[in-house]
């Protein structure tokens, strides 16, 4: 069946454009079925004006800015995206119509699952979904399999559905936003493979406790599966045909991605060279941990996708640890300087200000959680601080304040390592943005 065929001449609100493009994929799709589309979001046209212009060619598409509709019930279906909150009085009137069958709830999510032909290798987590989904795929790619990249890693499937088979594979990076999204619509899809990479304390601004997180993490497993790899019962050691030496992604936590995309890869019987070589040229994903660059002797990574306080104790621990060449932090105790904030998500720092008087000799906070923060720091213990009586902390307001401050302390030999620990949205548009930037302030390549 043509994908496109059933949506013609149907009346569709897109709730959540985004600024990162998060609703165009979905309203391409709807404009070219034929349908009148709707698009709805809070932000002006100019805070949007990369999303809008990606749709300029679509006449039937028509938009409200900074407000919601006054007459939802007028819609057919309503296409929620994962940054809308599933809480917010809309989202309750529009689960009231659903439930009396005036419209239908959908997501870019479960449009693409219900219409693909492939096999779908689901990956979650709180975690390194990103790093092992494209591992999976370069995994894949390299064992001359028909394969294909997107989902909540920034590239819509949907406009890649006509040239998917049924021996194409498809590896599809799902948040936990989008998983609610296929419940709260009664998705049912079958995957080839699940994966979950981890589960830990985030995004407690969204829900109403950890509990209720992990759930939505979980459900990925409540979906028919031929594999299912649970990152929770595999450990990060590698198997015998995988040399260590030669893998140059930082970090035990890496190791663990190796490990989850190897099951997945075996699963599609990629051959285990293929597998090795994948991994040994595999570098790592942009803004995750990545080393940006040496300047008079100080060295700089970007890790501003990490957005969780447990993420950036891991970049911490995996400088720290790493044991290969200067440029990937050798002998780097104590030699961080480490710039953190933005808006928390709602989880405690507490575990954090432990692990970083450990890990680093200058924290330094910028943008809106940045005082509070600093407060967890206060009574956190200080007995591993060795030879050191205190950690020097710095609050500045904005990134480029906090960049200035990281190159005036900086002594040849040390490490400035950009890792938030926090969500982007209270001074950038998302996460990249705020890298982008970081790379510019302190001149990376």
């Amino acid at each position: 069946m043509n994908p496109y065929t059933i949506y013609k001449n149907k009346e569709v609100l897109v709730l959540g454009l985004g600024v990162s493009g998060g609703g165009v994929g979905v309203a391409r799709f709807f404009a070219k079925a034929g349908a009148h589309v709707t698009v709805v979001d809070k932000k002006s046209k100019k805070e949007l004006s990369d999303s809008v212009r990606a749709l300029r060619t679509y006449k039937s598409i028509s938009y409200i800015f900074g407000r919601h509709p006054s007459r939802i019930e007028r819609f057919d279906i309503v296409v929620l995206n994962p940054k809308v909150d599933l809480r917010s009085p809309i989202v309750r009137n529009i689960k009231i119509l659903a439930q009396k069958k005036i419209l239908r709830i959908e997501s870019e999510a479960g449009l693409f699952l219900k219409q693909c032909k492939g096999k779908i290798i689901a990956v979650t987590g709180t975690k390194g979904k990103g790093t092992t989904a494209s591992l999976i795929y370069t995994m894949l790619k390299r064992g001359k399999r028909d394969v294909l990249l997107g989902g909540n890693i920034g590239v819509s499937l949907l406009d890649m559905l006509p040239r998917i088979k049924k021996g194409t594979y498809v590896v599809f990076e799902t948040s936990s936003f989008q998983l609610d999204l296929l419940r709260l619509a009664g998705e049912r899809p079958h995957f080839f493979a699940s994966v979950l990479t981890n589960i830990y304390s985030d995004h407690l601004d969204r829900y109403d406790s950890f509990g209720g997180y992990k759930k939505s993490k979980l459900s990925i497993f409540t979906y028919p599966a031929t594999h299912r790899i649970d990152g929770r019962k595999v450990s990060g050691r590698l198997p015998k045909w995988i040399d260590a030496k030669k893998i140059k992604l930082l970090g035990e936590h890496n190791k663990k991605n190796i490990a989850l995309a190897t099951r997945a890869a075996l699963s599609a019987r990629v051959a285990k060279k293929d597998i090795a070589g994948a991994v040994y040229s595999f570098r790592g994903l942009p803004y995750r941990l990545e080393y940006i660059g040496n300047k008079k002797g100080v060295m700089f990574y970007n890790d501003s996708y990490s957005t969780t306080p447990d993420s950036t104790i891991a970049a911490l621990k995996s400088l720290q640890t790493s044991q290969s060449s200067p440029e990937r932090g050798r002998g780097t105790a104590k030699r961080v300087i480490l710039i953190v904030g933005g808006v928390s998500k709602g989880v405690s720092f507490s575990g954090f200000a432990k692990e970083t008087k450990k890990r680093a000799k200058t924290v330094i906070l910028f943008g809106k959680s940045a005082r509070a923060i600093k407060r967890s720091f206060i009574g956190s213990p200080t007995s591993d601080l060795g030879s050191r009586t205190s950690l020097e902390i710095f609050v500045m307001r904005t990134l480029k304040e906090a960049c200035a401050k990281a190159l005036q302390q900086a002594e040849r030999g040390d490490i400035i390592l950009f890792s938030p620990a926090c969500a982007s949205f209270d001074q950038f548009r998302n996460a990249r943005e705020r890298g982008e930037l970081f790379k510019k302030l302190v001149g990376g390549k």
